[in-house]
């Protein structure tokens, strides 16, 4: 028999050792998602803020514009 060459593919670190490491792979993927997640939420909740904002602002701006004089009030002065 002969020396065997080869390689293994570049497709980063070995994930499926055993148990243990098999075991351990996964749970850093539970925690790399919850951290994703977690991310999103505030993302979310950030977004649900400023929507809140523009409501608000949108109100404003419909009772001011009831506010306003109209053509006929200002033709009349």
């Amino acid at each position: 028999l002969g020396c065997l060459l080869g390689h293994a593919p570049n497709e980063g670190p070995s994930k499926y050792i055993g148990r243990t490491s098999r075991k351990r792979y996964q749970q850093e993927k539970i925690k790399e998602w919850e951290e994703h997640i977690e991310q999103i939420q505030l993302e979310l909740e950030e977004l649900a803020n400023r929507l809140r904002e523009y409501d608000e602002d949108l109100r404003e701006a419909e009772v001011w514009k009831q506010t306003m004089p109209t053509d006929q009030t200002l033709s009349d002065v």
